[in-house]
């Protein structure tokens, strides 16, 4: 998911901007663990940084349709969103995309 579209995310309920607070840049580190000085963030409601029990960084998208969507596809009630890939797929790519 490439953070060059993050200014672009609105909620599907009231229409408002997604991004956390302004399009000031933040300190991220990436799914590759890189950290990188340049991303525009999404408000932690919208996407959520994780790291798995055997150490995997991952960035999963976690609004509330994202959430309903996730849970009923795969039939499991406990999701809190749905995962990113965790690896880049290309260089502007720091959360993984798919």
């Amino acid at each position: 998911m490439n953070p060059a579209l993050h200014p672009y995310f609105l909620s599907s309920e009231t229409g408002e901007l997604l991004i956390l607070c302004s399009l000031r840049m933040k300190r991220v580190t990436c799914v590759d663990g890189k950290v990188r000085d340049d991303v525009i963030l999404l408000s932690r409601n919208t996407l959520r940084a994780g790291v798995t029990s055997w150490g995997t960084r991952y960035f999963e998208i976690v609004t509330p349709r994202v959430r309903v969507v996730a849970r009923n596809q795969f039939d499991c009630q406990s999701l809190e969103g749905a995962g990113l890939e965790n690896r880049q797929t290309n260089t502007e790519d720091c959360f993984g995309s798919h």
